[in-house]
């Protein structure tokens, strides 16, 4: 799954795993890593969280994680 996308003028490409518990934010020419850290299971309101070792930053998904990144490390 490829999410692609513009912010504050600049392109995002997201591309996710087939597992969709790993995904790769490409931002212009940069590349980060990010990992899902919480498994959600069925009946459970816990939310997902993403992690980016890059940044140290987590969120709950990996679109706003590129927008955390754009804003504050990018």
């Amino acid at each position: 799954m490829t999410d692609i996308f513009s912010y504050k003028g600049s392109r995002v490409k997201i591309e996710m795993n087939k597992a969709k518990n790993n995904a790769m934010i490409i931002i212009g020419r940069e590349k980060f890593n990010a990992m899902l850290q919480s498994e959600e299971k069925q009946n459970d309101n816990k939310s997902k969280l993403w992690k980016c070792a890059n940044t140290g930053t987590v969120t709950e998904s990996p679109q706003l994680m590129a927008l955390q990144i754009i804003e504050y490390w990018h």
